[in-house]
């Protein structure tokens, strides 16, 4: 799933549960039921080949930026925004903490990490790419439920 949903679902969350702690903690484990809903990734159309890390890169920045500037918009002087902030992040969690070379690479040799990092790869409903438009369509639906929920709450 791209971060938008994730990060939406999570802020989402946080606002529900009204607390900071409690919408990490919901948040980060709404990552993996978001991870289970049959969705599509940059993997469905770039494969997973290093060759590709351009194109992956290039999916990587637009998914962020937009991400930053929905959130941003959203969660400016919101209500809840310590709830929904907190939620947000622990959404976008695992993503981080898998996604991210650098954290990645530090957290490698550590023996609960690769067992994170095995547990979060098995949580994945990746469609295939004749199946793209669900794996999209399931998403927009995600993100538009959670902004939805957000706005409301606003």
């Amino acid at each position: 799933m791209i971060a938008a949903p994730h990060a939406a679902i999570g802020a989402a969350i946080g606002v529900a549960v009204g607390d900071p702690v409690g919408g990490f903690v919901l948040g980060f484990v709404s990552h993996f039921l978001g991870d289970r809903t049959p969705h599509t990734e940059s993997t469905t159309f770039y494969g997973k080949s290093p060759r590709l890390w351009k194109q992956r890169f290039r999916w990587f920045l637009v998914d962020a930026v937009a991400t930053v500037a929905l959130m941003g918009c959203l969660l400016w002087r919101h209500a809840h925004f310590h709830s929904a902030f907190w939620g947000m992040l622990g959404g976008l969690g695992p993503d981080l903490i898998t996604n991210i070379p650098w954290l990645g690479d530090r957290l490698s040799p550590h023996w609960g990490f690769r067992q994170f990092r095995t547990f979060h790869h098995w949580t994945h409903c990746n469609l295939p790419k004749v199946q793209w438009k669900l794996g999209v369509m399931t998403q927009v639906i995600a993100l538009a439920i959670s902004v939805a929920y957000l706005l409301y709450t606003r």
